[in-house]
Order: structure tokens, then C-alpha cells, then sequence
């Protein structure tokens, strides 16, 4: 769970199944680790480095999310997540 006391924060989510197109392509070289990927690109056809990298991203359907001082998200497990802070201060509170 990740609630935001004060600020925003922009979280953009892949379940599992839409995950499989970044994450585990090549195991010698990320292992079981998710490799660092900006799901807010993939909408808009991605970086050339995402697309060049993980040419399947493009069928992956993030979803997008802007917590607001007194907004909560449950995030389930499994599900590949990246996160950006909006500029200024901003505190929040997770529980994994």
C-alpha cells in the first residue's frame, strides 16, 4: 500500500500478464530482477531505447495512476510497477 500524505505521485502499473513483455526477457542478464523501464513512455510508442530493448513492450497495457495528499493504492503482488514524484516535497507512507 502507498498513501501519500503530501504532493503527488504518478504510478504507472503492468499486471502480470502485460508485465511478461518487459520483465524476464533475458535471464543472464537481469536474473529475477525487473530491469528499469519507464512504463509512462510505453502509451506513446516508448523511447527508442525501450523499443529497441524490449520490442514487445509495445502490447503492454500500463495503467496509469497521480496520487494526491490523502490518496491510497494497493498495489498486488506480481504486479510491475514504476513510480515518479512530482517536483517539490512530497511525503508518503508504504507498507509492503
Amino acid at each position: 500500500v502507498a498513501c501519500v500524505v503530501s504532493g503527488e505521485k504518478q504510478f504507472s502499473l503492468l499486471d502480470p500478464s502485460s508485465a511478461s513483455t518487459l520483465l524476464y526477457i533475458d535471464r543472464t542478464k537481469h536474473a529475477n530482477a525487473a530491469p528499469i523501464v519507464r512504463l509512462d513512455q510505453i502509451d506513446d510508442g516508448g523511447s527508442s531505447l525501450t523499443r529497441r530493448s524490449y520490442p514487445l513492450a509495445r502490447y503492454a497495457l500500463p495503467m496509469h495512476v497521480t496520487l494526491r495528499a490523502g490518496d491510497c493504492l494497493y498495489v498486488p503482488v506480481y504486479w510491475y510497477h514504476s513510480v515518479l514524484v512530482s517536483s517539490g516535497r512530497v511525503i508518503s507512507i508504504h507498507w509492503w
